[in-house]
């Protein structure tokens, strides 16, 4: 009789602390062993990478009906997706734009006047169309980064320098929403978040949180920006939100027992990215809520055939993409807020989509 009370006990002190603290979700697999999904958009299609035959990565996309492609480029993968379809990523060393049903392009080298031509591209982030990343550069043995705005102008791509902050040398950016684009600006070992406007391509730096001189920005929903505050290490970071239209920022020291988090994306009042542990191994992560609140999204989920390793990406309906790890193997998922989900999703198979011609 004890038993029976003990698990009844705990079986709803688990369901109050779910409901608490964070939506409950289902896991949906998508991807075959190994893949990841990085990004997700507004029609449910996630984006990423699956490792071919060949031992080596190829750009995926996941659509809701089940179906998947897989772009046949070697060595590829897409790290985000607009809300037209419009995939960017990295191939090799070259960044590259795969408009879905359409073309799929390599972007254009940015020159740099100082510089020289660059060893290596890669685009991070796309919004309506206009896609931001950076490009690298070989210096005295040493290599610098400059980030790099890429927009169609008379129907062809072209490459403009996001310039980092005066007396600075490098900088990189992360994500774009409208006309701002947000990443990190750098001279040396200070590193600081900055936001940019990309029509007029001047560069803002972010104040970190309160007892850290250096950050980044990751990525932008609106007026709200995310990234982590920091001083030597990520290791030792806080999880930053800036409120661009109220000038203020929220610091959240906030990763339960594990020993450093990182943050991948944002929409609204939800931040989603990965925590590790002192082995290195890695979980899901989310932070939400006015005070955005950590949990560990694998105490969130129903009926979960595995351990969700990667959270990367949240669209407006709160749809998570990332990866879980089943019996060893690594495979893209998305993470489905319980009350978007029919009950027949709670009991999950792990299954995949069939190949979109």
């Amino acid at each position: 009789m004890f038993k029976v009370f003990s698990v009844v006990a705990l079986f709803l002190m688990v369901s109050f602390f779910s409901l608490a603290f964070g939506q409950q979700y289902s896991v949906q697999i998508i991807g075959q062993p190994i893949s990841i999904a990085q990004a997700i958009n507004e029609q449910d299609v996630a984006a990423g990478y699956t490792f071919s035959g060949h031992y080596c990565s190829r750009a995926t996309v996941w659509f809701p009906d089940g179906q998947f492609q897989e772009l046949p480029v070697d060595f590829s993968e897409v790290f985000d997706i607009d809300n037209n379809n419009l995939a960017v990523g990295q191939v090799g060393d070259q960044a590259f734009a795969w408009q879905l049903g359409g073309a799929f392009e390599i972007l254009p080298l940015l020159v740099n006047n100082d510089l020289g031509s660059p060893i290596g591209q890669r685009a991070y982030a796309v919004d309506n169309g206009i896609a931001v990343g950076h490009a690298g550069y070989s210096v005295g043995g040493s290599v610098f980064y400059r980030a790099v705005l890429w927009q169609k102008v008379g129907g062809a791509w072209q490459a403009t320098e996001l310039p980092p902050l005066p007396g600075h040398n490098q900088s990189i950016a992360y994500g774009i929403s409208g006309a701002m684009a947000v990443g990190r600006s750098q001279l040396g070992p200070v590193i600081v978040p900055v936001k940019w406007n990309i029509t007029t391509g001047q560069a803002t730096q972010l104040i970190p949180a309160m007892g850290f001189s250096c950050g980044q920005a990751k990525a932008i929903d609106c007026a709200r920006v995310v990234g982590e505050s920091f001083n030597s290490s990520l290791e030792e970071a806080n999880i930053t939100l800036w409120i661009l239209n109220q000038g203020v920022n929220i610091s959240r020291n906030d990763k339960g027992t594990y020993r450093f988090a990182l943050v991948q994306d944002i929409s609204g009042n939800t931040v989603v990215g990965r925590a590790y542990d002192n082995l290195g191994y890695s979980f899901g992560a989310i932070w939400n809520g006015p005070r955005y609140l950590f949990n560990n999204l694998n105490g969130l989920t129903i009926q979960s055939p595995g351990i969700v390793r990667f959270a990367n990406g949240i669209n407006s309906s709160g749809k998570i993409c990332g990866a879980i790890e089943v019996e060893g193997e690594i495979m893209a998922c998305v993470l489905i807020p319980s009350q978007l989900a029919p009950p027949a999703t709670r009991n999950l198979v792990a299954t995949w989509g069939s190949i979109k011609k």
